[in-house]
């Protein structure tokens, strides 16, 4: 009797054990099926795509068109056609801003007063953009077919401005033909934009031992010239390494704005700053008030745990160890420093994945070149931008990772941070 019992509790132990495993597995499919759409948001995903990639059986099939039609009654997806779905970002703030599905943009009757255009690429980025505009809308052309495009209007500040997101449903070359027109379409739309400003995530460029020229996770990094030739955004394209081991030969493209209007904006910001260490800086509010609007969303835009900033070194023989980040020598050393605050760094932002992931490779390029943060390889859209003829630009990277802005746990957070000092910088243009 003792023994048949027992049987019957390890059946039924192993049963919730099944089922709890199979939720699990369910909640990561719905996850990798919300993340799908948001990376091709404003493009539409359709149904065959986003279950190949979300490795769903075609017996599962079924059970997984549930799972969307549960996460478009809470507001986040929408079958804008038949099996096609596209990420909605209407209640992703807590008062939704009103965001409308058209076939073709409207007539704007204030499209001329607009001259401060925001370009993000990821969908965190575009969420904690559009929570820094005020009085803002939003129109989606959706299109199953060809490149949908997005632009929420509204203020900040006494600017108009419009904000837009890239979709990264492409790859390669793909992706930066779609960058350069999504340039492109924005500047032939709104055609009065004067000013461009990328806003989103990047990997920081950290110093092991002096605190001055550290970046850690969660500071913002703003393209600024290191010196008056120097450029804003710097691409590595190749790398060779230099005969008899005496360094690397870099080829790169660089682009720095002949406008200075932006640079001159963020230099009176920096210069009040530092002039005024232990005052409030400009953006510290305003991240404060972004996590109040965001918090409806799903994603969490608060500041993960500072112990989750692991800093790391690269010793002679490669293997990787745990190091300390550095503190400032004095009290002087640190003006204006705050522990667990957004810290904002001038210097070139760069990209290449051969520099920004190699670790010897990315602090020797850095060094050479003045860059604080490196990210995903946008220099298609400031191709885009230049053959548009824009002259005046800026790239604002919060720092979620070590790399090139590709971990997702501080993300979020690393995104509201950007535009926070976005919003800074257009109210006081």
């Amino acid at each position: 009797m003792y023994l048949v019992v027992t049987e019957e509790k390890d059946f039924h132990r192993e049963v919730r054990r099944s089922k709890v495993k199979l939720s699990l597995l369910w909640m990561a499919k719905k996850q990798r099926m919300l993340q799908l759409l948001e990376d091709a948001y404003p493009d539409p995903l359709p149904v065959n795509i986003i279950f190949k990639k979300s490795v769903v059986k075609q017996s599962d099939n079924i059970t997984a068109i549930v799972m969307l039609k549960d996460l478009q009654k809470k507001g986040l997806v929408r079958e804008v056609e038949t099996g096609f779905w596209v990420r909605m970002q209407t209640w992703a703030e807590v008062s939704p801003h009103d965001v409308q599905l058209v076939k073709e943009l409207p007539l704007v009757a204030d499209k001329d007063n607009i001259k401060v255009a925001i370009i993000t690429a990821l969908f965190e980025e575009k969420l904690a953009v559009d929570a820094m505009i005020d009085n803002k809308r939003t129109y989606l052309k959706c299109k199953t077919e060809g490149e949908s495009e997005v632009y929420t209007l509204g203020q900040i500040g006494k600017h108009q401005v419009v904000s837009t997101k890239l979709s990264r449903k492409g790859t390669g070359e793909d992706a930066e033909i779609a960058s350069e027109n999504a340039a492109t379409n924005l500047l032939g739309i709104f055609n009065q934009v004067r000013h461009v400003i990328l806003v989103g995530v990047g990997g920081a460029v950290p110093h092991h031992t002096d605190f001055s020229q550290h970046v850690r996770l969660g500071d913002v990094v703003v393209s600024t010239p290191v010196d008056s030739g120097g450029s804003q955004y710097i691409y590595c394209q190749k790398v060779e390494k230099i005969p008899g081991g005496l360094g690397y030969n870099y080829n790169t493209r660089t682009w720095g704005s002949t406008d200075k209007t932006l640079l001159k904006v963020t230099q009176s910001i920096r210069h009040q700053v530092e002039s005024r260490p232990y005052s409030d800086r400009p953006w510290d509010g305003l991240v404060e008030e972004g996590k109040d609007t965001l918090r409806g969303d799903e994603s969490s835009f608060h500041r993960p745990p500072m112990q989750r900033d692991r800093l790391y070194m690269t010793q002679a023989d490669g293997s990787m160890v745990q190091c300390e980040h550095p503190r400032p020598r004095s009290m002087y050393g640190g003006r204006g420093f705050k522990e667990g605050q957004v810290t904002v760094h001038y210097g070139t932002v760069g990209s290449g994945r051969i520099v920004a992931r190699a670790d010897h490779l990315r602090r020797n390029f850095a060094q050479l070149n003045g860059v604080k943060a490196y990210d995903r390889d946008y220099f298609a859209l400031l191709e885009g931008l230049e053959g548009g003829g824009n002259d005046s630009f800026l790239v604002i990277r919060g720092c979620c990772d070590y790399s090139d802005g590709t971990k997702k746990e501080w993300r979020p957070y690393a995104a509201l941070a950007a535009a926070a000092v976005m919003k800074a910088v257009v109210t006081r243009m």
